[in-house]
């Protein structure tokens, strides 16, 4: 039998936010990192943080850490467990917004008739949705263009228990995958679509904005005749979830499609930050 995951708790807390930075709490470790839309004032007048993140030029990140500093270091999620690191960039690992999407991913496969849907992950990154959707029971591609990153998301599954779970690890551009799938003939009773604005692959560069409406349709040609779902996350600054929904639908010819923001709350004042838009469809 599939690991139930009902509630799904994450070992998180965004503890305040303003000044355009966020103060958080992963696991033991506090951080600070940018946050153009904390554009408040902080509620708390000190942030005492392990590691602080800073803006430079050419969207990277300097970090200072405390002298003990080590890392990776481990979060968890009920019985998943993840590897965090601080880069270059200001992700360390996970997006705990996608709380919500994961728990509707884990429902809508345990509550599947058919056993093992076949489910598809692209721009998988460190493997949340993966994690999740084999702890259901589903059998999952996971594909990202970063090698580095794979090895990452397997390293998680290890951690998490699941290396004797039905994982396919590519490294790959999505495009590109998508493609061979629909001529090899290999559709997916759901696929999980998370693009970047940019992304670099093996073929070029891949903009969100000129090359979206072409990822969609390969998606759509890559569904199974009666898929279980489909779930589109999309973290462009300048989509609301509605003009999402609207780009989903002219590709899909759908009408049941739901959309919503998704969110971190703070513990302290419980002021939210927007981070994502997502778009889910489960009764085609």
């Amino acid at each position: 039998m599939p690991k139930v995951l009902k509630y799904m708790q994450l070992d998180y807390e965004l503890l305040d936010s303003g000044n355009q930075q966020k103060w958080e709490r992963f696991g033991n470790n506090t951080i600070i990192r940018p946050e153009a839309r904390a554009v408040w004032l902080p509620g708390l007048c000190q942030w005492p943080a392990n590691a602080q993140g800073k803006h430079q030029e050419k969207g990277s990140y300097t970090w200072h850490q405390e002298a003990s500093w080590q890392e990776p270091w481990l979060i968890k999620m009920d019985s998943l467990c993840f590897e965090l690191h601080l880069s270059q960039s200001k992700n360390i690992g996970i997006f705990p917004e996608q709380m919500k999407n994961w728990q509707w991913l884990s429902h809508v496969i345990q509550s599947s008739k058919k056993p093992n849907p076949r489910v598809l992950n692209l721009f998988a990154y460190t493997g949340g949705a993966t994690l999740v959707a084999a702890s259901a029971g589903a059998e999952v591609c996971h594909v990202d263009a970063s090698k580095s990153t794979v090895r990452w998301a397997s390293r998680n599954a290890d951690l998490s228990h699941l290396a004797d779970k039905s994982i396919r690890w590519i490294a790959d551009d999505a495009m590109q995958f998508l493609k061979r799938e629909i001529k090899r003939g290999v559709f997916y009773d759901g696929i999980i679509l998370d693009p970047p604005p940019v992304g670099h692959g093996a073929k070029g560069i891949f903009t969100f904005k000129n090359n979206v409406d072409q990822l969609l349709s390969l998606c759509k040609q890559a569904l199974a005749p009666k898929p279980l779902f489909f779930l589109f996350n999309c973290y462009a600054m300048n989509y609301t979830h509605l003009m999402a929904k609207e780009l989903v639908a002219s590709v899909f010819k759908q009408e049941n499609l739901k959309s919503a923001e998704l969110f971190v709350q703070e513990t302290c004042r419980k002021k939210q930050i927007s981070c994502s838009v997502y778009v889910r469809c489960s009764a085609f």
